[in-house]
């Protein structure tokens, strides 16, 4: 089997019912190693989840324009 692509996925409990979800996909070069590849994405996507962020301010015309 060849391996080239991996996507890790983890989904963070931020209590009374919300959540984030962070998915990070990487594309291995030819001989790279996916297991030290899957290993290094995996701590990136925890480390990434685990920072903490600024707290903003968003009025609810600012959550409709938001998308």
């Amino acid at each position: 089997m060849k391996v080239t692509a991996i996507t890790v996925q983890k989904i963070k409990n931020l209590g009374d019912y919300q959540s984030e979800r962070l998915e990070m996909t990487a594309h291995l070069d030819e001989g790279e190693d996916p297991d030290a590849a899957a290993l290094t994405l995996r701590l990136k996507v925890q480390s990434l989840l685990n920072q903490s962020l600024p707290m903003t301010t968003m009025t609810n015309a600012d959550r409709l324009n938001a998308f």
